[in-house]
């Protein structure tokens, strides 16, 4: 059995913090969007963000962000990894700076890429 086997049997019979799923399509699902509502809804949020982070716009964007799962005032359910979170003022990062003491922001170690800094491999 592969390892991720067990865990999508697992998460089925143990559930999240939501409930259990009882329902779960374990192989890649290629559908038409307008086949059915989640699909559409799906394409929505990723055109919202793609939008957002690209192109600088966020209309759509601003109608969604608190949907995303947040938790202690830190949003989960959307990254942005950048170069600089530090002075980025986007709502994940944002989110992310503002979860941390004062005297962590300075001092994050550098190869983390949650947080979200990435570092070029290049300048160490």
């Amino acid at each position: 059995m592969l390892a991720s086997d067990k865990l999508v049997r697992d998460y089925k019979k143990t559930g999240s913090q939501y409930g259990r799923l009882l329902h779960m399509v374990d192989v890649p699902l290629f559908a038409e969007s307008s086949a059915t509502r989640m699909l559409q809804l799906a394409d929505f949020v990723a055109h919202a963000v793609f939008r957002r982070y690209q192109w600088k716009d966020s209309r759509a964007f601003d109608e969604i962000v608190d949907r995303f799962h947040a938790e202690d005032g830190v949003i989960h359910g959307l990254v942005h990894i950048t170069r600089d979170f530090r002075s980025c003022h986007c709502p994940a990062c944002l989110s992310r700076r503002l979860s941390r003491p004062a005297q962590d922001q300075g001092t994050a170690r550098p190869e983390m890429k949650q947080g979200f800094d990435l570092v070029d491999p290049s300048s160490r």
